[in-house]
C-alpha cells in the first residue's frame, strides 16, 4: 500500500521529526551533563581520614587527574565550578581541605573539629592522596592546581615527590606582596599582639581586597565552610609559607609543564609575581597567562569566567595529548608513575 499526504502534511511531520530529533539531542546533553556528580565523602575520605571533594562523571571515560588546592581560609568545596566544568570533560576532580580549614575547623561528616593549622601536617596529607592515586589510577597523568596558598603547597610536593606529579596551574602566586594597610589594622595588631590566641576578624580585608567582583566578595563572605577569622600568629605562619613559594620553585624538576594564572587586578600580590615566579622555575614548558580585568580569585569561585575556564582547560587537554601522543609510540612499554596516559 503507498502511503499518501499532501505537501502540507509533509511539511508538518518534517517538521514534528526535527523537532524531536532536537529534543532527542537536548536531553542527550543535559544527561551527560547531569552525570557529573560531587561526592564529600566518597571511598579516598574514608581511607584516607582527610576531607576530600570529588567530582567525576560516569557519562565520560576518565583521562586525567586534577587535585586542587586552595588558599588561606578557603576550602576545597570553593572549586565547585571548576570541578564540575572538568569533570565533563573526563577529567577526576579533587580537592581536600588543608589543616585547619573547611571541615576541619567546621566539623562534619566523619570529622570532629581540629582547627589548628597545620601546613607540614597538610603536606602529608596531599603526599598521600596523590600515592593513592598513583595506585588507583596508575596509567592517568596527574595535574595540581593552586591557588593563592596552594602554590606552595602544591611546589613543595612537586620538589619533593616529582614522580606523583605529571604537571602544575598555579594561580595568583604569593610571590610579590602589596602591603595592605587599613584603619582596622592597626587595632588588630594591638589585639593581637597583647591576646595571640584571640580570633582576629578577617572580613575587612576579605571584602577590599579578594577581588574587584562584588559577586566574588559576597560569595566568599557567605561561604559556610570558609573562615573569617585567624589569629596573629597564624596569619604570620600563612605569610611564611607564602614566602617558601620562590624557594621551592628552584627545586621543582624543569621538565614539569607549569601554567600561571594572574589577575591584573589583584590586590594582595602583584602582577609581576607571575614573571618572577616563572624565572624562578626554569621550566622547559612554562607559560603565563594574565587577566586584565579580574582579581585575586580566579579559580575558587562559582562566578569563574568563561575565559578562565578555557585557558585550563585547553592547557590540561593539550598537554594530556601530548603525554598519550607520547607513550602511544612506546608500543608495548608500560607508562612509568609520574607519565601516565589515558586509563580505559
Amino acid at each position: 500500500m503507498r502511503l499518501q499526504c499532501s505537501r502540507h502534511e509533509f511539511r508538518g511531520l518534517n517538521a514534528s521529526l526535527i523537532f524531536l530529533l532536537v529534543l532527542s539531542l537536548f536531553c542527550v546533553s543535559t544527561c551527560a551533563r547531569a552525570e557529573v556528580r560531587r561526592e564529600d565523602d566518597g571511598p579516598l575520605v574514608e581511607k584516607l581520614k582527610v576531607p576530600v571533594y570529588e567530582w567525576s562523571d560516569s557519562a565520560v571515560s576518565l583521562k586525567a587527574v586534577l587535585v586542587a588546592l586552595h588558599g588561606v581560609t578557603l576550602d576545597g568545596s570553593v572549586f565547585d565550578t571548576l570541578g564540575r566544568n572538568l569533570a565533563a570533560q573526563g577529567f577526576l576532580v579533587l580537592a581536600p581541605d588543608m589543616r585547619g580549614f573547611g571541615r576541619w575547623y567546621h566539623g562534619g561528616k566523619n570529622f570532629e573539629i581540629e582547627p589548628t593549622i597545620s601546613y607540614e601536617q597538610t603536606t602529608n596529607d596531599l603526599i598521600a592522596l596523590l600515592s593513592e592515586l598513583r595506585i588507583q589510577r596508575p596509567r592517568l597523568p596527574v595535574y595540581l592546581a593552586g591557588e593563592s596558598l596552594g602554590v606552595p603547597l602544591a611546589m613543595q610536593v612537586a620538589s619533593i615527590h616529582p614522580e606523583l606529579v605529571d604537571g602544575m596551574i598555579l594561580s595568583a602566586p604569593p610571590v610579590r606582596f602589596y602591603p595592605i594597610f587599613l584603619p582596622v589594622f592597626f587595632t588588630q595588631l594591638a589585639k593581637g599582639s597583647t591576646h595571640p590566641h584571640l580570633p582576629l576578624d578577617m572580613s575587612p580585608y576579605i571584602r577590599r581586597y579578594i577581588s574587584n567582583d562584588p559577586l566574588i566578595i559576597e560569595e566568599r563572605l557567605g561561604h559556610p565552610m570558609c573562615r573569617n577569622s585567624l589569629t596573629l600568629p597564624e596569619i604570620l605562619s600563612c605569610r611564611r609559607f607564602n614566602h617558601s613559594a620562590l624557594r621551592w620553585a628552584r627545586h621543582v624538576p624543569p621538565d614539569k609543564p607549569v601554567l600561571i594564572l594572574q589577575g591584573n587586578h589583584d590586590q594582595f600580590f602583584k602582577p609581576k609575581s607571575a614573571s618572577d615566579l616563572l624565572a624562578r622555575l626554569h621550566s622547559a614548558d612554562g607559560t603565563i597567562k594574565c587577566f586584565a580585568e579580574q582579581g585575586h580569585l580566579l579559580l575558587e569561585t562559582q562566578h569563574i569566567r568563561a575565559e578562565t575556564l578555557a585557558v585550563v582547560s585547553d592547557w590540561l587537554n593539550q598537554h594530556v595529548a601530548k603525554q598519550a601522543e607520547l607513550f602511544s609510540n612506546l608500543s608495548g612499554q608500560t607508562a612509568p608513575a609520574g607519565q601516565g596516559v589515558r586509563d580505559n
